[in-house]
């Protein structure tokens, strides 16, 4: 595109200077006319394209550069998703181990509880022995 860019500049300088080197030379009615029916606008709309055409060339010159940024960003947030899936895994391994030694707590919690009436008793036929009271 640049060298598009180029070649249409270099075309248009050409014609312009070439109309300026007979501007002297050819200066009646049908010249003055053909100025003004074809070469002024011309060079207006030359002009125009040209400048349209470095703006589409500078756009596309922005819009790369921002590709290029976003092309970045989008591998720095795969592997920070790659690294958060990581540590879902992990986390998600502690949440399993916590639900285990919870059932674990809770099991041995039950077996503790239902122990308590057996130890009470125990303790209390120790304290009768120990008091020589009679246990029944």
């Amino acid at each position: 595109m640049e060298e598009t860019l180029w070649y249409t500049k270099q075309q248009s300088r050409t014609l312009q200077e070439f109309r300026q080197e007979i501007q002297g030379l050819w200066e009646d009615s049908a010249a003055r006319d053909i100025n003004m029916r074809y070469l002024n606008p011309h060079q207006d709309d030359d002009k125009k394209m040209v400048d349209g055409f470095q703006g589409q060339s500078d756009a596309l010159e922005k819009a790369k550069v921002k590709l290029n940024s976003a092309n970045e960003h989008a591998l720095q947030a795969e592997k920070l998703s790659q690294e958060i899936f990581e540590l879902l895994e992990t986390t998600q391994q502690d949440v399993d181990t916590a639900y285990h030694f919870d059932e674990q707590y809770k099991e041995h919690h039950l077996v503790t509880r239902s122990l308590l009436p057996q130890i009470a008793q125990s303790i209390a036929l120790a304290n009768s022995v120990c008091n020589g009271v009679p246990t029944q």
